[in-house]
């Protein structure tokens, strides 16, 4: 499902298929001018590369990585074989992604965002995922893996700028304030991947765009 972008100038994707991970992907290849003020997505899939559907398809479209670990299972219904990978989608080293798959991973671009010439702080994305999700409970999505990725360049950047910075409020000091918040990831309860999980959620997708574009919206 694909809804259009909020008054130009806010990226606003809906769920299903890879809708979601494309307006992330725009938001985060912008690090120039940022003109986009925000970015919402329902259920995106946030580190393709390390899923295995969005192994498999940058294999087949971009050519390079590894077959080693996939297998053919059934689904639970026992009506269809389905790829699944046996490996730790969050064990794989950065150094086994071929480069070509990078720019098409919303969790590897925001890891490179600063050293490409972006700004962190002015990052503002919400991410919506249903506990109930099957691509979410598949291991498809991967919303920790981008919301750690963030937390940690982001503070990789507060330090850089400020030795005394914290790591996401964990380290001694016990400030947070200087490490800036660049992924609100939500998690619903008892939501699944169909419409009813967008339609309830939708509204606050629309205040939170309005909320970084500096507007109100009409009753």
């Amino acid at each position: 499902m694909f809804l259009h972008s909020f008054f130009f100038a806010s990226a606003f994707w809906g769920t299903f298929h890879p809708s979601a991970s494309l307006s992330i992907l725009q938001y985060l290849r912008d690090t120039s001018s940022l003109k986009w003020a925000s970015c919402s997505a329902f259920a995106p899939i946030a580190n393709p590369s390390k899923s295995p559907a969005g192994r498999k398809a940058f294999r087949g479209y971009l050519g390079g990585g590894s077959n080693e670990g996939i297998v053919e299972v059934e689904d639970e219904a026992g009506s269809a074989a389905v790829a699944r990978d046996n490996n730790d989608n969050n064990s794989n080293s950065d150094d086994t992604i071929p480069e070509a798959w990078k720019q098409y991973d919303a969790t590897e671009l925001i890891k490179t965002f600063r050293a490409r010439g972006g700004d962190l702080g002015k990052l503002k994305i919400l991410v919506d995922v249903g506990t109930e999700d099957e691509f979410y409970m598949k291991g498809e999505l991967l919303p920790e893996n981008f919301q750690r990725a963030a937390i940690a360049a982001a503070a990789a950047a507060a330090s850089a700028a400020e030795p005394s910075a914290v790591s996401g409020g964990s380290a001694a000091s016990g400030d947070s304030t200087k490490t800036p918040q660049v992924v609100d990831l939500r998690f619903r309860r008892g939501y699944n991947h169909g419409y009813y999980f967008v339609s309830t959620f939708m509204d606050e997708h629309f205040k939170y765009a309005a909320q970084h574009l500096g507007v109100e919206l009409s009753p």
